[in-house]
């Protein structure tokens, strides 16, 4: 019980921590990233010194950017969680 509270608490605060570097980038920019690319290089910075690191999701879920609502999703593969 206390292992999936400290899941739910790590994936809140990550994707409150995406939310404010949106918001952030929304205000010196005037826009959001418009795809996924962008939005791993601006946003997440792989590799940075203040790039976040997002919670390891389970292996029938991924990580996305939505363009059209430019948030990050999580997208799930009902296929690959019958493996």
């Amino acid at each position: 019980m206390a292992a999936d509270a400290y899941r739910t608490s790590v994936g809140k605060m990550a994707m409150m921590a995406v939310e404010q570097r949106l918001s952030l980038y929304q205000a010196q920019h005037g826009d959001l990233p418009q795809g996924y690319d962008g939005f791993i290089r601006e946003i997440i910075q792989p590799g940075e010194p203040a790039g976040l690191q997002l919670p390891m999701l389970p292996y029938y879920q991924e990580y996305a950017y939505d363009p059209a609502t430019k948030k990050l999703v999580v997208m799930e593969f009902p296929e690959k969680k019958k493996q």
